[in-house]
């Protein structure tokens, strides 16, 4: 096997007239730069038909290829299994350090796997909203946060048949899923680049790419909880890569169609908005149409990585055609007209086997011949095997649904659409409603998402440290003709735009945040790729031993990015401890003066339920009035009032206005503990 350093050099063409010195027009391919050898720009340049991948031995010789072939699966394994092993134990020792959910969300999926791994199925004992019925305690779970995310982490419990909801086996158990899905996710980030980016500095780009996946920054303490990052990342990630592999290959695999279809409807049983992903395949699948919808320009297996010759920002030249006969588009990709006039033409890659026009559609009535080639007619076919993934991939959750609420979807789950403002999703007496947001006006509507554009920039930002961002927008620039790199592109555009103006409230909340776990790898990639081209440009221009200060800057992103996880570890998991505490105190001390049975309210039922085993139910936000009828519907006999208490209860916890429903029995850590007094009392 050949071995060495790789290079890119640029031949000239014998067929005159398109190496710019014959007759006849220039073919329009673009005059070289100068080529790195060894990181040291060459002299040579000329017109030619493609770039060529040499291999030089040590002892002179060269082997050349027609493009940078992508890395088989025989040859990937090791360093993949290598890249699980790492990722598997330092994800393990991340887990070590997490001992319990810590935040809202992932307790209450905490809750949902407690309720699997006893025997209960999915059910729950806390009340967060008000949204869904029935309102009752216990009742059936997972209407608004789905349940994919209880069902993975809970799959290790129940296959052992652990019954334990507090005890620290059922959370370990509870954390394996977790681990063992962020590892994999390393493993298709490094994949991912060797796929899709072979060429010059591969292996190099790769590990930079798994690295940063690793080492996430502000992720870095979430894959291991039982909250949705990790499922949604599989389901996500798995489908983006698909579609990249499908536009990649420039023609439509059935079967890849079909899983990527079926990994959506999967991640719509994880995360509400999980079938936004639908853009990334269906992108793919236009891909894959001929010339004039998005078509590649070029042939990308023959387009290397634009670090390898210094060049960041190059534009495509005009210049005139070569002479050939027209070529028919349909069932091609991207036809190379070559001279003669035997009407025959050549195909670099396409879809199918391309016939002139002489010899085309004569046979054929004229609407066959439009109908066949419309790009409806092209893409009805890919788009129902996509929607037939989907309906598989949803299917277990549908059924769920249908059997439990007697509808496809969660009744009233749908009136978080029409949230004025975000508390109104605890509302209990006056619960949002379609007629309630006309009657606030365009006006507040319209501010609400203008704001939401703007703060979901800001989110866009927080994979990347936003340090990484000038980088990733220059290495997406520079990679925007690769057909592999528009599906995900796409997703993220729907994700900003769907989270700005359909779902603007919850997106600036944590949605966004969540859903762009599934981009992470690409988002990687971006970044990286937009670096090695700086450098590269840079070291054109001042004469650097360009791979050696890519491999010193690929090195200093990762450093960073451990610096980074490992900080945001310490921070995160030192509040959530805090927050545990805190109520685990107040737990104590409500013991004393309640029975084990008494419900409370509180602002985060699952947190409160995970320290103290009690029924918990959602402080409404629509007032007094609401807060008693709640109290008194769930026989919640304690309220549990924290600083970040709703707007009217404030001056009560402040202690500058008094309310007669509410008795102050306690105050511990700063939290105050209310006996509520009802009308029958």
């Amino acid at each position: 096997m050949a071995t060495g350093v790789a290079v890119w050099t640029v031949p000239r063409l014998s067929q005159p007239g398109l190496n710019g010195t014959g007759a006849g027009k220039s073919s329009g391919k673009r005059t070289a730069r100068p080529e790195l050898v060894e990181g040291r720009p060459s002299t040579s340049s000329g017109r030619a038909e493609g770039l060529r991948h040499k291999f030089l031995h040590r002892n002179g010789t060269a082997i050349e290829a027609e493009h940078p072939s992508r890395p088989g699966w025989r040859v990937l394994w090791r360093p993949a299994l290598g890249w699980l092993v790492t990722a598997l134990v330092i994800r393990a020792v991340v887990a070590a350090l997490v001992t319990h959910p810590g935040y809202m969300d992932a307790s209450y999926t905490y809750h949902v796997v407690a309720s699997l791994m006893s025997g209960r199925g999915l059910v729950e004992d806390v009340i967060w909203n008000y949204l869904t019925p029935p309102l009752e305690v216990p009742r059936p779970s997972s209407a608004y946060w789905l349940p994919g995310p209880a069902v993975f982490s809970s799959l290790p419990g129940v296959l052992l048949d652990v019954d334990a909801v507090h005890g620290v086996t059922a959370w370990r158990l509870a954390q394996v899923a977790p681990v063992a899905g962020s590892s994999a996710i390393v493993v298709g980030a490094y994949l991912l680049s060797r796929r899709l980016l072979p060429g010059p500095g591969a292996q190099r780009r790769a590990a930079a790419v798994a690295g940063l996946t690793l080492f996430s920054g502000v992720y870095f303490p979430y894959w291991v909880t039982t909250d949705s990052f990790t499922p949604f990342a599989l389901a996500g990630g798995a489908a983006l890569w698909l579609a990249a592999e499908i536009a990649s290959a420039g023609r439509i695999d059935r079967r890849l169609l079909f899983v990527a279809g079926s990994l959506c409807g999967l991640a719509q049983a994880i995360r509400p908005d999980g079938l936004l992903l639908l853009v990334a395949p269906l992108v793919a699948v236009l891909s894959c149409q001929p010339l004039g919808v998005l078509a590649n320009t070029r042939d990308d297996r023959r387009l290397p990585f634009r670090q390898a010759q210094g060049r960041l920002f190059d534009r495509p030249r005009a210049s005139g055609k070569a002479p050939g006969r027209r070529v028919s588009q349909r069932g091609m990709g991207r036809a190379a007209i070559l001279p003669g006039g035997n009407g025959t033409a050549s195909l670099e890659r396409g879809t199918g086997a391309g016939r002139t026009t002489e010899e085309g559609d004569a046979d054929l009535p004229p609407s066959v011949v439009g109908r066949r080639s419309s790009l409806a007619w092209r893409c009805s076919a890919p788009a129902a095997i996509v929607l037939a993934g989907v309906a598989l991939g949803a299917a277990p959750w549908l059924v769920r649904n249908w059997l439990t609420w007697g509808s496809a979807t969660p009744p009233g789950a749908g009136a978080a659409l029409w949230l004025t403002e975000y508390d109104e999703l605890f509302a209990y007496l006056t619960p949002p409603t379609f007629e309630r947001w006309l009657d606030a006006g365009i006006a507040p509507a319209a501010a609400v998402r203008l704001g939401a554009l703007v703060a979901n920039l800001g989110i866009l930002g927080q994979p990347l440290l936003y340090y990484l961002v000038p980088a990733a927008v220059i290495g997406a620039w520079c990679l925007r003709r690769t057909a592999a790199f528009r599906p995900a592109a796409a997703y993220l555009l729907t994700l900003y735009l769907a989270m700005s103006f359909v779902f603007p409230l919850q997106g600036a909340r944590g949605s966004l945040f969540h859903s762009l776990a599934a981009t992470l790898p690409f988002v990687n990639l971006w970044a990286v790729a937009g670096v090695e081209a700086i450098v590269a440009f840079a070291g054109w221009r001042r004469r650097w031993d360009v791979a050696q200060a890519q491999r010193v800057f690929a090195g200093a992103l990762v450093a960073f990015g451990v610096l980074a996880s490992v900080y945001f570890l310490a921070l995160h998991t030192s509040l959530w401890q805090a927050r545990l505490d805190e109520y685990r105190a107040v737990a104590s001390a409500l013991d004393g003066v309640a029975g084990a049975g008494a419900r409370v309210l509180a602002i985060d039922p699952p947190g409160f339920w995970y320290a103290s085993g009690r029924a918990t139910i959602m402080i409404p936000s629509d007032g007094m009035a609401a807060l008693v009828a709640a109290a008194e519907r769930f026989d919640a006999r304690y309220l549990i009032l924290e600083p970040a208490a709703p707007r009217y209860l404030v001056s009560i916890y402040e202690g500058t206005a008094a309310a007669p429903e509410l008795e102050h029995v306690a105050t511990v850590r700063g939290v105050r503990i209310y006996q509520i007094a009802r009308p029958d009392d």
